[in-house]
């Protein structure tokens, strides 16, 4: 009896693995599908370095529907996604619209950012968004006057109640890791105080 069960001990142990295994290998696929569609609309390689490892983080951190890309909506503002100030509104007819959304080049008032993470979360009154920059050397700080307009652009966003964090191209490129983690814990925190949590 005892190497009968083993043997079925072992078989279970297999078909398991060959299904964490094929599981895996679906996600993966998944992923990848919805990551180069998004990807697309980068305006660099720096934003699609950045965009990868902020969605890996993410999902590390266990942030809801991470782990699902029809719940966690990383998407192209210009492909789907309704405007920012339609979702208050929608949301009760529209729940998907609830949670962690993760979306980049999107246009706010004037300007268009590279990143929006947006956690929309009405029991608990919940409106965080995000702004993340990737901060190229071509595009941002090269003059005085493009240094001037960031940190005015910065100002108009943080007035409308945006928080902006801007990363140099220099600080992904070296540790993508490190900057996705920086952002989707101080996301996380800030939810968790919000739920009445204090982290600290």
């Amino acid at each position: 009896m005892v190497g009968r069960e083993v043997a079925v001990t072992d078989k279970l142990s297999e078909v398991v693995a060959s299904e964490a295994e094929e599981i895996a290998s679906r996600a993966k696929a998944e992923w990848l599908s919805h990551y180069d569609f998004v990807a697309a609309l980068c305006e660099s390689p720096i934003e699609r370095i950045l965009l990868a490892a902020l969605w890996g983080e993410a999902l590390r951190q266990g942030v809801p529907g991470s782990s699902d890309s029809n719940e966690i909506y990383v998407w192209p503002d210009r492909a789907a996604a309704p405007e920012m100030r339609k979702w208050s509104t929608r949301a009760v007819r529209e729940p998907y619209l609830i949670g962690f959304h993760l979306r980049c080049q999107v246009e706010i008032g004037n300007y268009r950012v590279d990143f929006l993470i947006h956690w929309f979360e009405p029991a608990y009154n919940i409106d965080l968004r995000v702004v993340i920059e990737c901060d190229g050397h071509d595009y941002h700080e090269r003059t005085k006057q493009q240094a001037a307009r960031d940190k005015s652009r910065d100002r108009a966003l943080q007035a409308a109640g945006f928080r902006v964090l801007r990363f140099t191209g220099s600080e992904i490129y070296r540790a993508p890791r490190t900057c996705a983690e920086q952002v989707i814990t101080m996301v996380m925190k800030d939810v968790w105080r919000a739920r009445g949590l204090d982290l600290d």
